[in-house]
């Protein structure tokens, strides 16, 4: 699984990949340690993942980006499957306040999803660390 929060156009970096683990529940990388550091890829790589057999949520705190709020924030990318046909949800939150939350049916073909925040959404960021949570069911 590869995970991207992608902003357009500005000098300051763009590209927000999870940055450290806050929680890891019963998710384990495919490799080394931790899980921020398996899906933080700039090209995916099917080898490196992170993935569960039960419903607990994980949690990655993203990389600081161009300060948010405004209409440059574009979208969240990331890569998922299941073999066992479960569930993604995918919530990105700032302290208490959930500014998006996506939940796919994932099937057993590592697919990319590309979510488009809207208005509303990017008018709920504000200045600090974005995280995002993962529960898979």
């Amino acid at each position: 699984m590869s995970l991207l929060l992608l902003f357009s156009g500005a000098v300051l970096p763009t590209v927000g990949r999870p940055a450290s683990d806050v929680t890891t529940g019963a998710w384990v990388p495919s490799t080394g340690v931790s899980l921020f550091d398996v899906i933080n890829e700039v090209v995916p790589d099917d080898g490196d993942y992170i993935s569960t057999t039960t419903a607990a949520p994980c949690t990655m705190t993203l990389e600081s980006t161009l300060f948010p709020g405004s209409a440059s924030q574009q979208k969240i990318n990331y890569r998922a499957s299941s073999t066992q046909g479960s569930n993604l949800t995918v919530r990105m939150f700032q302290g208490a306040t959930t500014i998006m939350t996506r939940t796919h049916a994932l099937t057993g073909i590592n697919t990319l999803y590309t979510q488009s925040l809207t208005s509303p959404e990017i008018a709920l960021i504000t200045a600090g660390a974005i995280s995002i949570e993962l529960t898979a069911t």
